[in-house]
């Protein structure tokens, strides 16, 4: 006897059009935060100056003329950041909307 037909079928409630406008929500957020910390890199190309971002005793502003390897590792760094949260931001919303067009499971019983 094969274990789907043993089974039996946990209640879980089915997803709820809240649970997935919060996660668009929450999405729009970080999508919102990696466009701040883009924004923040091309300030910082045209000024010439960039900080690490750090909180605390480590907070330093790198500067194209002082110190140009730095500068240049933060740029690229911050700009590897914010490619990461636009792509986790725009999938997370692709994810919803793709999971909420599924149509609903019929049933195999007659």
């Amino acid at each position: 006897m094969s274990q789907k037909k043993t089974r039996i079928p946990l209640p879980h409630p089915p997803p709820t059009h809240r649970t997935e406008w919060l996660l668009i929500f929450v999405s729009v957020m970080v999508i919102v935060a990696a466009s701040l910390l883009g924004y923040m890199v091309i300030e910082g190309l045209i000024d010439g100056r960039i900080s690490n971002m750090s909180r605390g005793k480590s907070y330093e502003v790198y500067s194209l003329a002082q110190k140009p390897r730095l500068y240049w590792f933060t740029i690229i760094g911050h700009t590897f950041w914010v490619l990461v949260l636009t792509a986790m931001g725009l999938g997370t919303i692709w994810l919803v909307r793709k999971i909420g067009a599924m149509p609903e499971k019929r049933s195999r019983r007659k």
